[in-house]
């Protein structure tokens, strides 16, 4: 693996398990062929910075600085009814051979275990990511409708839980 990180491989989303605060067993939803093309980020947002200034003097007393929140932005192109109700909420009913998904009748606040690996090897682990759909489909007859998605990065519920790993394999390693 380079020190260059690059391109997309895979990408599950998963309940979280309240005991570990790490994905649940069995609920991983992949979506590994249904990310649509150029449209995966992963982007920190610029911190702010408050000065504290004296009357005498045009320097500040004191700095604080914000690290800004980072959040993940993609476009799924696999919009059935249940990948619907996965990032949107909502409830799926199946009766005389139809499956219909209906939107929640009031906000819900969705929140996922997010596995993601790069091309060239690298894993991003979000493991309490607040998941936004936003269902677009400019009717065409060259275009498909997709699901907008923003993932933004939580505190994990379960201490000692980072907000989001970047996992790489180490070339030097050596197993015992």
């Amino acid at each position: 693996m380079g020190k260059y990180k690059f391109g997309y491989k895979s990408l599950k989303i998963s309940d979280i398990d309240p005991a570990t605060g790490l994905a649940a067993d069995g609920t991983a939803y992949e979506l590994k062929e249904d990310v649509y093309r150029d449209s995966f980020n992963i982007v920190e947002e610029e911190g702010t910075v408050t000065d504290e200034y004296s009357e005498m003097d045009p320097d500040p007393k004191i700095s604080f600085t914000e690290q800004g929140k980072t959040n993940l932005t993609l476009s799924i192109m696999d919009t059935t009814v249940e990948t619907l109700k996965l990032l949107k909420g909502g409830e799926v009913v199946i009766a005389d051979g139809k499956k219909t998904w209906s939107k929640p009748r009031t906000n819900v606040q969705i929140e996922k275990y997010i596995e993601m690996e790069t091309a060239d090897g690298q894993t991003i682990i979000v493991p309490r990511g607040k998941l936004m759909a936003r269902y677009n489909n400019e009717v065409r007859r060259n275009g498909i409708a997709l699901l907008d998605v923003t993932i933004t990065v939580l505190v994990p519920e379960v201490e000692d839980l980072a907000p989001i790993d970047f996992v790489e394999v180490d070339p030097n390693y050596v197993a015992p």
